[in-house]
């Protein structure tokens, strides 16, 4: 038996080992050899091709309607902006019910190698096509782990209407669905799916979603901490010592923290660069605590009273009950600032702004922990200001308005536009508003201002660029107008901030460089008749649950 193998070429041993399922990859051929011989020994069958081709179509069989191939299909797609959404609860239920993986395993999926397949990009090429409503094949090329320059296996997935996965297969030995192939490109396309859901709050980034690969990133670590005996899938814990180990949890702001700090660097004279850095961080020397609470600090109150009533309206009950009077003007007049100041973001964080309002109204609800609930919490970052068209907004946002105050001042009767803390509605205190500015002039009351200087259409001229956008634009009379209607971001925004400041007009600019459009929308009692209900009820549904923690 032996010399029969030892006779054989290495290829045709791999192929005997392949026909029974057995691992080739890595491995030389005395190494192969002694595989073959205990499989011999033990009598493992070969695959029937016939029983692969039928599970082949099992797999390829939804509602008993049998997909093509992955092979045969042409119309393959790298824009997968229309996949649905592939939620973590979808990856965790296929990878437990299919492919057989232990609740232990799941835990620590950031260690197994599928995982570290897909964080460390050896997923590429990723395609889709759609059959159907609501019937996906996604494929990919997954590059060996050990063998990087040999061809990649060829993975695909079957995704459903709700973005549960049917079936899935791979070019490996394996080859059924259950391989740390198939596991990686889960995990990569539930990253892609929720980075998806992300960026489509920020408008600005509305393009053809393609694949990316994850970016690998190291962080530093104390040497004390460093473990050279394990692999580098993690960073051990750090082991408190009973010098430093105090087990007590301080319920202290982040902001508390920074002043506690500062007092005790202060109070031992020391000669330390963090006092100036701390000192000059939050602009000013009064004490936090003398800062206006924000909405999330009044949740934990009603919490602590015990309320047997947790509806929204109990909870604006009691809002207006532990606020001094004087708490919107003193909020109003702390962040004029807007991005510049703590203090605006930290009385964002649990109300529903006016910048939001468009995600709020067309939330589907299937992802009710996604990235619009974090944003809307303070659990992640609202602004990026490293974002070129963040950037590029707030540095020609003056210019666009001193351009606006030039061709209007004639115009109007003494016109004066003043800039604008956070506004937050005095019956509905979730609510809240930061205009561009605050108009005013004896001939026409009272209005907002709101300025938009899009990045990626900053060298057309403004008709072009509303023709472009046509989300937000319409062309009538060779004008662009805004859409009036809950489908246009730009105008949702404007009637917030109508309705929250309780003015009666908006005038609109927007700025490129090659031109400037201004137009006045009047606020729609309709429109925010209709809208605010959902709002209420988006609130209620979503946010609140999450601030009262029932």
């Amino acid at each position: 038996m032996d010399s029969d193998f030892k006779n054989k070429n290495v290829p045709e041993i791999k192929q005997f080992l392949k026909n029974r399922g057995v691992k080739t990859t890595g491995y030389k051929k005395s190494k192969l050899v002694e595989l073959a011989e205990e499989a011999e020994l033990q009598k493992i069958p070969a695959f029937e091709p016939d029983n692969y081709i039928f599970a082949n179509k099992i797999r390829r069989t939804v509602d008993g309607v049998e997909l093509p191939h992955p092979k045969t299909v042409i119309d393959w797609s790298d824009d997968l902006n229309t996949i649905p959404i592939i939620e973590a609860f979808d990856v965790n239920h296929y990878l437990k019910n299919i492919c057989n993986w232990t609740n232990e395993r799941l835990k620590g999926y950031k260690n197994d190698n599928s995982y570290r397949l897909h964080s460390n990009g050896h997923i590429r090429d990723v395609r889709q096509s759609k059959f159907h409503s609501d019937i996906h094949y996604v494929k990919a090329a997954c590059v060996p782990e050990e063998r990087q320059s040999a061809d990649p296996y060829e993975v695909w997935i079957v995704v459903l209407f709700d973005g549960s996965i049917h079936s899935a297969e791979c070019t490996c030995v394996a080859g059924d669905g259950t391989c740390k192939h198939v596991a990686a490109l889960l995990f990569g396309m539930q990253r892609f799916c929720q980075d998806l859901s992300d960026r489509s709050v920020i408008s600005v980034t509305d393009k053809a979603a393609k694949w990316v690969n994850p970016v690998r990133t190291s962080a530093p670590v104390k040497i004390t901490s460093l473990d050279l005996r394990s692999e580098p899938t993690g960073q051990p814990p750090i082991k408190p010592t009973s010098d430093h180990y105090r087990p007590s949890c301080h319920n202290m702001t982040p902001h508390a923290v920074e002043k506690e700090m500062l007092r005790l660097i202060k109070s031992e004279n020391l000669p330390a660069c963090a006092a100036y850095v701390l000192s000059d961080s939050s602009g000013s020397e009064y004490d936090f605590e003398c800062l206006p609470v924000n909405i999330l600090d009044l949740a934990t109150q009603f919490n602590n009273d015990d309320s047997p009533d947790d509806s929204l309206e109990s909870f604006i009950e009691h809002i207006h009950r532990n606020i001094p009077d004087n708490y919107f003007t003193d909020i109003f007049e702390k962040t004029v600032s807007q991005s510049d100041s703590d203090l605006w973001f930290y009385q964002r964080h649990g109300r529903i702004t006016a910048s939001i309002l468009y995600s709020c109204l067309h939330f589907s609800g299937r992802n009710p922990d996604g990235h619009l609930v974090k944003l809307i919490l303070g659990l992640t970052n609202s602004v990026n200001s490293d974002l070129p068209a963040l950037r590029h907004g707030k540095k020609f946002e003056h210019v666009a308005r001193e351009s606006y105050l030039h061709d209007k001042k004639n115009l109007h009767d003494n016109l004066e536009c003043k800039l604008s803390g956070f506004v937050i509605d005095n019956n509905s205190p979730y609510l809240g508003c930061s205009p561009d500015g605050l108009l005013e002039c004896k001939c026409c009351g009272q209005g907002c201002l709101e300025i938009k200087c899009p990045y990626k259409f900053s060298e057309e001229t403004p008709i072009n660029a509303a023709c472009l956008d046509k989300t937000n634009f319409h062309i009538e009379n060779d004008t662009p107008l805004m859409k009036r209607n809950d489908t246009s971001p730009y105008y949702c925004q404007i009637q917030c901030q109508l309705a929250v400041t309780k003015r009666k007009w908006c005038d609109f600019v927007l700025f490129t460089f090659k031109g400037v459009h201004h137009e006045r929308i009047p606020f729609d009692e309709q429109f925010w008749s209709n809208v605010f209900p959902k709002l209420a009820s988006f609130y209620s549904s979503y946010v609140l649950p999450k601030i009262l923690l029932v």
